[in-house]
């Protein structure tokens, strides 16, 4: 019998030690080891021999030892039969490992033996889940920035059609928070006339798994409608079912007014010219009421040209804003999508998505320019300077087909401009005169003293006086009489569709005027092109280029102990400003106002820097500056702005010695602004 037995409990050793992979430990009822097989060797680094008469207690962490965990898990295991264990151990090198495992009593005759502990090494699935999770969490935090950043009013509702997320674009257009929009609550904005109607015809798209859209008005925070052209469309996963609808709204008030009035002006030109007729027919009217009556009717026709302009005008920029936003909402489409299916080839997406928004901010930079809007700031300019400074910009931008030469006037004057707006300018008229020469040839790029006397500033509305002139030649294809009345026109092109904007020579145009200069553009058929800027001369102050570049992809970071003071309003805004100098090193304190802001200050004596929005309510930026620097008259500001029209910005020109950054930004030009500034 004791042999038999012996065999017994030999067979079952050589199976407990054949299970290398899960760790099988049996202790006593207070956890004091009896056995150890080879797979607890091989997990927690312990010999056999080593562990018997030691407790359980040799491979839980010190503050599971300290909470009593081990106690906790016996009383369990024989109270209910068993107790899940599935937490950090430690082996015999005193490293950490997760294990997943659990505990059960061992009965005979109804009298406790003793407790079976039983561990598998998860380590690796665990890292990995973790590893995971974090991913997704960036993933989902780009997303984040990259839905904030775009103009339209942006949600993502469930398959069901209940909302998960609204972009900051709702709560700043309707004055609501998120949790008052969701549970369908957005559906209360929706003008009254339509609002069945609006939430009927998505409810049906979505039943039918189509794309919906629709036009239609949304009450705005003040109580105002404006029209809304609104989008969904669907999310699928890898097997086609719908898990998401992706939804915009794009803000369409400003083109229908446009269209409205236009259509109006037709009205009102049509029955000018019947009244005109009628006028002819009875031959009843003097000569002066009929001339009066052809000049009314003529500036009906003028008016009518200008809303033709308009109407050009409006249907560049959707279609340039439409192209834009088509990429930024296809790649968070595909973005969500490969995030929701663990995917992580996204890198893509997100650099297509950022670039659209890119593309979107020059838009609106170089409609500014073409509306005299811009900030600008002049300084006293050399163009040879600058001219031999954009030399390798130039080649590179136009390519090794094409030879820059430069002819520079010997005692050229100084000029008053501000650079960088100078800089695109001469690069956009470079590469008109490229593409005028599609085989490559000689671009000329020529300075000069000029001065404009009365009669030619009368005929061409200029002030009289001494400029100085950058003039760019090509030897193209050249321009027709026709289309050169139209050349300064926005979004009017003679390129062929993918070959520019049609805002080039209208952007150069509102920079010359805004910089109270010229521009005149010489063209003849197959002999070429040139355009010439005059700008005011500045006398007696000296010429200097000023930049602030590092290489590219350099981002420059914060220097120890550097803090910057946030203010803005806009709650979004501020949370990407914050986040944007905390990645760059900065200690940064945050306010949402300018009062706010002088409360705050005393606390802060060692500031670097305040980075301040412009339009706030109650009290602008500016206003706060002047109240900050009565005590702190030397420390720097930086301002930031969508809009150039306020109180920092006069004339098209911004104060003496105030900096400046527009919005929207990027994280370098947010870094090389605020290094410009504290470097200064």
């Amino acid at each position: 019998m004791n042999i038999r037995l012996a065999q017994v409990e030999a067979r079952q050793q050589v199976l407990l030690d054949s299970i290398v992979d899960y760790a099988i430990i049996s202790a006593d009822p207070t956890g004091r080891i009896l056995d150890w097989n080879k797979g607890a060797e091989s997990i927690l680094g312990w010999s056999r021999e080593a562990m018997l008469g030691q407790t359980m207690h040799i491979f839980f962490t010190e503050e599971d030892r300290a909470n009593g965990v081990l106690e906790r898990e016996i009383g369990t295991a024989i109270s209910t039969g068993s107790a899940a264990d599935n937490r950090w151990h430690l082996n015999a090198a005193g490293e950490r490992f997760w294990a997943n495992g659990s505990m059960m009593p061992l009965w005979q005759g109804g009298q406790l033996l003793g407790v079976v502990k039983i561990l598998r090494d998860n380590t690796e699935q665990v890292v990995a889940e973790e590893e995971e999770r974090l991913r997704v969490q960036q993933l989902e935090k780009q997303f984040q920035q990259v839905a904030e950043s775009i103009p339209q009013m942006v949600w993502i509702t469930d398959a069901d059609d209940q909302e998960l997320y609204f972009n900051p674009r709702w709560q700043t257009f309707a004055g609501i928070p998120d949790d008052q929009l969701a549970g369908h609550g957005w559906h209360a904005l929706i003008h009254p006339d339509r609002r069945d109607e609006v939430v009927s015809n998505r409810a049906q798209a979505f039943a039918q798994a189509d794309v919906w859209e629709d036009q239609f008005q949304i009450r705005g925070h003040a109580g105002d409608y404006r029209s809304f052209l609104c989008r969904a469309l669907p999310i699928r996963d890898a097997d086609g079912t719908i898990v998401r609808w992706f939804s915009t709204c794009t803000d369409v008030e400003g083109m229908q007014q446009a269209a409205d009035a236009l259509r109006q002006d037709v009205r009102n030109i049509q029955g000018a010219k019947d009244a005109q007729s009628e006028v002819l027919r009875v031959s009843q009217l003097d000569l002066k009421h009929a001339t009066r009556g052809q000049a009314a009717a003529e500036d009906q026709v003028r008016q009518l040209q200008k809303m033709e302009a308009v109407g050009q005008l409006t249907g560049g920029i959707a279609h340039d804003f439409n192209n834009m936003l088509t990429v930024i909402m296809g790649s968070l489409n595909m973005l969500q999508v490969r995030m929701q299916r663990g995917d992580p080839n996204v890198e893509h997406f997100v650099e297509m998505a950022l670039d659209g928004t890119v593309r979107a901010s020059h838009l609106t930079h170089r409609l500014l320019a073409f509306a005299r809007q811009q900030a600008l700031s002049p300084v006293a300019v050399d163009l040879n300077q600058l001219i031999t400074s954009l030399s390798d910009l130039l080649h590179r931008t136009l390519g090794n087909a094409y030879r820059v030469e430069t002819v520079r006037h010997a005692g050229l004057w100084i000029a008053h401009a501000d650079v960088s707006s100078l800089e695109q300018a001469i690069l956009n008229l470079c590469v008109n005169a490229r593409d005028a020469m599609p085989d490559g040839g000689r671009i000329t790029v020529e300075t000069g003293n000029v001065y404009v006397d009365d009669a030619y500033a009368r005929r061409e509305q200029i002030n009289t006086g001494e400029y100085v002139m950058i003039a760019v030649s090509d030897a193209g294809t050249g321009i027709d009489t026709a289309t050169l009345e139209r050349v300064f026109e926005p979004y009017f092109t003679t390129k062929e569709v993918g070959r520019g904007t049609g805002l080039g020579l209208s952007q150069v145009y509102g920079f010359a005027k805004q910089s109270q200069g010229h521009v005149k553009l010489y063209s003849e058929l197959g002999h070429g092109t040139t355009v010439k800027i005059y700008l005011p001369r500045v006398v007696g102050a000296s010429a200097a280029i000023e930049r602030f570049t590092l290489p590219e992809g350099v981002v420059p970071q914060a220097l120890p102990g550097e803090s910057v003071l946030v203010v803005e309003d806009d709650p979004r805004v501020r949370l990407i400003s914050v986040e944007a100098l905390r990645e760059l090193g900065y200690d940064v304190h945050e306010v949402e106002s300018g009062a706010a802001a002088l409360e705050i200050l005393p606390t802060l004596p060692e500031l670097s820097l305040i980075f301040t929005d412009v339009v706030m309510p109650e009290m602008t930026g500016r206003q706060l500056v002047d109240q900050v620097s009565i005590d702190l008259p030397a420390l720097p500001v930086l301002y930031t702005t969508g809009y150039t029209r306020n109180a920092i910005v006069h004339n098209g020109t911004l104060d003496h010695g105030v900096n400046l950054l527009p919005k929207p930004f990027t994280l370098r030009e947010l870094a090389l602004k605020v290094r410009q500034v504290l470097d200064a």
